[in-house]
This record gives C-alpha cells, structure tokens and sequence, in this order.
C-alpha cells in the first residue's frame, strides 16, 4: 500500500488531476470506477473521460509521504502545477469550489423535499400504512384502555428534585408573545371539560391552602398598578392630594386610593 499524492494526467492535452491517497492504488481504481459510471465529481475530468476514453489517461505517483503531511504536500503540487482537472483549488477542502446552476437547482429541491418533509408527498398506499401504524397511539383517539395504561404507568412517578430545579431554571423569565397566547386561546375556546372533571378538580384543592407566599405572588401577578404607581399614590396622600384628584389621574376608584393609602392592599409595595 503506498500513501502519497499522484496525478492523473491526459496525455493528449496535458491537462491534470492531483489527489492524494493513504492507498494510491485503490483510489486511482474509485477514479476510474466513477468515471466509467459517468459519476465522477470533477466534472471536467468526466467530460474528457467520456470523450477520449480511459486509453487516454495516464496515472502516476508524484511522491510518497506520511499521511499527516499529505494536505501539505498535495496543496503544494496544486499550487505548483494547476491542474486543471480539479474543482477546487484548496486540498481536502471545498473551498473555490462553484456548482453549476443544475446542480445547485438538484440541491435546492433535494433540500425542499427533505427538510422536515416539506414540499413532500405521501402516496396513498404510504398514507394508509401510516394511519394503520399510529391507531391507538399518542395524538389520536385514546382507547380507555390506552388511558388506563398511560395511567398505571405514571402513578406513583416522581419527578426527581434535581430536574424539577432544571425545568424551572430553564423557563424562568420566559415570557409567551401575545400571538402565542393568541393561538392557545382559540384552541381552548368553545372547548367542554370532560364528565366529571370538574368535581375531582374540586375534589383535590378541598381543604387545600395556599402559602402565603404562593399568595403574595398571586396577588402581584393580578396587581392593575405597579410599584412604582403605589408610590407615587401615597405620597401624593401624604402630601395632601385629595383623594378624588388622584383617582381622576390614575384611572382608580376614591376608595382604591383609600385602602392603597392604609396599606391594606399592595402591602408588599415598600
């Protein structure tokens, strides 16, 4: 086996092709292997193939090397002897390297079609298999024995302390866009609760609760005003304001302006 760079040179023309190999012998025969099946990647190297035949390529080894230095040696018999033949002036690399506009139109349609699916088209016959193979799981009809399994299986399950901290790391300060909201609304509009959900939810919170800083966020996510509104209302009662005044500027009732001066509501509000 010999490692190093060759070329491949076309003796009525002259025109070359460098390429370096670990084993020099079985790449020049992959050369020949694409080119007789007229799927070579250098297309100029393809052409001449097809038009002068096999008869008139002439093989031969440049020089033996190490294989870690074979880019370094291949890049230097590039730039010394430009062949011709090669499509990228850059060894190991695409770099320089321009598609046709055939070519590029078959990568943009192979990409329409692959990339999740789009632009793609399932035969009748795949879509009837399809449909047979995913009755009776997620996203379907759930059988009531479907939901008694899914059941079975998750009671008793816990989620572990560590990724409950990870979930709740990941999506704190995450806020939803109104069109998110938006979409989750009318999924959920004209939507009935099952039979019977309603009393076992109300079943679970009976005699339930809450801590008092579950409620204190509770209070601060539904607050109409924020703090720095509170302030300003209390010091304004403080300086002598009147009570209607404030109302008119804030858009609030006399009496919210009231309690909110008393501190018996936004208490949290320093």
């Amino acid at each position: 086996m010999s490692t190093g760079i060759y070329a491949i040179r076309h003796v009525l023309t002259g025109r070359e092709y460098v390429g370096s190999a670990v084993n020099i012998e079985k790449r020049w025969k992959e050369h020949v292997r694409q080119a007789t099946r007229g799927k070579h990647h250098s297309r100029f190297f393809q052409r001449s193939w097809l038009k002068h035949g096999a008869e008139c390529m002439e093989f031969r080894v440049l020089l033996l090397c190490d294989k870690k230095r074979l880019l370094m040696y291949e890049q230097a018999c590039i730039d010394g002897l430009r062949p011709v033949f090669n499509v990228a002036p850059t060894a190991g690399s695409q770099l320089g390297f321009k598609h046709s506009d055939s070519a590029k139109a078959k990568m943009s349609a192979a990409a329409s079609r692959t990339r999740n699916f789009t632009g793609h088209r399932h035969s009748e016959e795949s879509r009837q298999r399809i449909s047979e193979r995913r009755k009776g799981k997620g996203g379907g009809a759930r059988t009531p024995e479907r939901c008694a399994n899914i059941s079975a299986a998750l009671t008793g399950k816990t989620v572990p302390e560590e990724v409950r901290k990870k979930i709740s790391e990941s999506l704190s300060g995450r806020t939803q866009s109104a069109e998110t909201i938006e979409k989750r609304m009318k999924k959920l509009r004209g939507r009935k609760m099952p039979p019977g959900f309603a009393e076992a939810a109300s079943a679970r919170m009976m005699g339930k609760k809450m801590s008092p800083e579950a409620l204190q966020k509770m209070r601060e996510s539904r607050a109409s005003l924020s703090a720095d509104e509170v302030r300003k209302i209390r010091k304004m009662a403080g300086d002598g304001v009147k009570h209607r005044e404030i109302a008119e500027k804030f858009g609030i009732t006399v009496n919210n302006v009231s309690v909110i001066n008393t501190r018996q509501t936004y208490a949290w509000v320093i």
